[in-house]
């Protein structure tokens, strides 16, 4: 996505700046902000300390895009720092490299990077980030994005680190309530997630699986990975257990997510204990429910192509009411409403249109003039950004569906080989019955229920079924 930046279009206004009272600061607090030589930091430091974040952050693109030299480097890394933690880096990523390359704090070395990051340069992101954060509130953020490169290059050892590293650094600024904390405690988890991934990655599965039994099941980000922790139950060969992670997932409280994935898990934890029928079931059961919707989804992102706008209302919508595209595209639209990188990007928004709502309702014309529009360009910038954001989640889930089908295809060749193979041996009969206690395997972390058939709170995620493989010994 290319956004071109816009200049605010109202600098020279600002010399003529005279307002009695905006927003509670006073005639003499405005002054100190205006008075003399034009000064942007002064007037992004007042907006801050009268949290009009997105109000600020116009200004901000002008100190960055050098109309005027820095004052107070400190100040401003502070006040920056103070922007990203409120209204997210996304508004910033935005701007060109060759503004961004103009300012060596370590903040916009960490925006670059994300910038690299989010292209693929990995090497580049790296270099950004050697920066030295010390103690910056950013650390675990730098932590998290490290990992993550880490991570995608195959250097797995190191990602533990930086993982560890970044979950360490989380609790550390985890001192109250509030929509840092909630972001730190976010990020914390992510992270813990991203070490789970690098130990299943170095084929540590005992480890791995260990570590996502550490993942509070009241984090916003635990659904998520049920999913994994099943592909890591499987290469345990603990068919049982990635089937029971299935079964959880059908469970109400998923509704709001769509993994394809595991429809192809679940065939393929039947086909591993040669329970022909049950896979065939679980294949049949894919194709009929998502062939034809499939189709009519391609078509109709397709249509859509790049209209950031559109996405950002039909999101906007879907949150009260089903939207025109078929009951596979609200059902993708819905798992992304629910997802916490759209929770975030929502809620920033919601504050900036509070702002937006308190400049409209000054009684200083001029203020509106001023402000006004530097603000909803930002906020204009904002709905796209959730918009490009809509659209990219459900590209991503339209092109995992489409792998399962392939994927579906191979299990079904796969399933006629084996059972193939096992016709040319005469193998005795044997009574066994589906489910017994003694096929359970469970360490120290998981727990036995015996229930009437309800899903509990507590075993969500750690479901099991008992089910005898029924291959044949050769």
């Amino acid at each position: 996505m290319r956004m071109r930046y816009k200049k605010a279009g109202f600098i020279a206004v600002l010399y003529l700046l005279k307002i009695q009272v905006v927003f509670g600061i006073s005639d003499r607090s405005l002054n100190d902000v205006v008075g003399g030589p034009l000064s942007y930091d002064r007037i992004v430091d007042r907006l801050i300390k009268e949290n009009l974040y997105f109000t600020a952050i116009p200004f901000m693109k002008e100190i960055l895009s050098g109309r005027q030299q820095i004052r107070n480097s400190n100040r401003f890394e502070g006040n920056i720092e103070k922007l990203i933690a409120e209204v997210g880096v996304r508004q910033f990523e935005t701007l060109p490299d060759s503004i961004l390359s103009r300012v060596g704090a370590p903040i916009i070395y960490y925006i670059r990077a994300k910038k690299y990051f989010r292209r693929g340069q990995y090497r580049k992101a790296l270099q950004a980030l050697r920066s030295n954060f010390g103690d910056s509130s950013i650390g675990p953020f730098v932590s998290m994005l490290r990992g993550s490169i880490y991570s995608i290059t195959g250097q797995s050892k190191k990602a533990i680190w930086a993982f560890e590293e970044c979950s360490e650094g989380s609790l550390g600024f985890m001192t109250e309530k509030g929509i840092r904390w909630k972001q730190y405690q976010i990020t914390k988890d992510y992270c813990l997630i991203g070490k789970a991934r690098a130990l299943f990655e170095l084929r540590r599965y005992e480890e791995a699986s260990s570590t996502y039994l550490d993942l509070d099941k009241s984090s916003p980000v635990w659904p998520e990975i049920l999913f994994e922790e099943a592909w890591t139950s499987f290469y345990q060969k603990n068919y049982n257990r990635t089937l029971g992670k299935i079964v959880s997932y059908k469970a109400p409280v998923f509704q709001n997510f769509f993994i394809p994935e595991f429809s192809i898990l679940e065939a393929l934890s039947y086909m591993e204990l040669c329970l022909w029928s049950d896979a065939k079931k679980s294949i049949d059961a894919f194709y009929k429910e998502y062939i034809r919707s499939a189709r009519q989804l391609g078509r109709f992102l397709k249509q859509k192509g790049n209209d950031y706008r559109y996405f950002y209302k039909a999101a906007r919508a879907r949150k009260k009411r089903r939207v025109p595209g078929g009951m596979l595209y609200n059902r993708l639209l819905r798992s992304v409403i629910f997802s916490p990188g759209y929770q975030e990007l929502n809620q920033t928004l919601l504050r900036g249109n509070r702002e937006l709502s308190l400049i409209r309702g000054s009684r200083s014309a001029k203020a509106k003039r001023i402000l006004l529009p530097g603000l909803k360009d930002t906020l204009n910038l904002q709905k796209r950004l959730l918009g490009s954001y809509v659209r990219k989640e459900l590209l991503v889930k339209y092109s995992l569906l489409r792998k399962a089908f392939t994927q579906m295809s191979y299990i079904k060749l796969e399933i006629l080989k084996r059972k193939k193979s096992d016709l040319y041996y005469q193998i005795k009969n044997k009574t066994r019955e589906r489910g017994d206690i003694r096929y359970l395997r469970r360490n120290e972390k998981q727990y036995f229920w015996d229930f009437n058939g309800e899903f509990w709170a507590d075993e969500l995620g750690d479901y099991v079924f008992a089910l005898p493989s029924k291959c044949v010994v050769k």
